[in-house]
């Protein structure tokens, strides 16, 4: 074998290798470029899931201030302060963005994100049911009072 013919292999070798590293660095390519593209969907998820959060906790936030209001003018004063102190709790938590009462108990980096988000997510459910009692007992007594009225 001469040696045009051992550079002439050596120089075919090298370009099919080149080929093929430039094969794979454009597959590496495309795969970063479709995580880049997932990741912004998940944060364009995220942020919908957030607005409607924040929009969802306003709404009822204004129905219970509305609610307590109705109280304050009708039936029950105390219970009409519960009321306006649940509106401010709500209203601020989504206002703000950050869960009021883990934050001020922990701070930020003491705890992880994922932790905060989950006692937020349990606290947040636990006013929720507490309001929910809280507007069945109301409305007990107040349909209590009236059957009481019309005895």
């Amino acid at each position: 074998m001469t040696t045009t013919s051992r550079v002439a292999n050596a120089s075919s070798f090298f370009s099919s290798f080149e080929g093929y590293l430039s094969v794979c660095d454009e597959s590496n390519r495309n795969s970063g470029s479709k995580q880049r593209a997932s990741s912004t969907e998940s944060q364009h998820i995220n942020n919908g899931f957030l607005y409607l959060s924040i929009y969802l906790s306003i709404y009822l936030s204004f129905y219970i201030f509305l609610f307590s209001l109705s109280l304050f003018l009708s039936v029950n004063f105390s219970l009409s302060l519960f009321f306006l102190a649940l509106f401010l709790f709500v209203f601020l938590h989504r206002f703000f963005y950050f869960p009021l009462i883990p934050f001020l108990l922990f701070p930020r980096s003491f705890l992880p994100s994922f932790l905060l988000s989950f006692i937020s997510f349990f606290l947040t459910r636990f006013i929720f049911y507490l309001f929910s009692l809280s507007l069945s007992l109301s409305f007990g007594l107040f349909t209590n009072q009236q059957c009481s009225f019309a005895r």
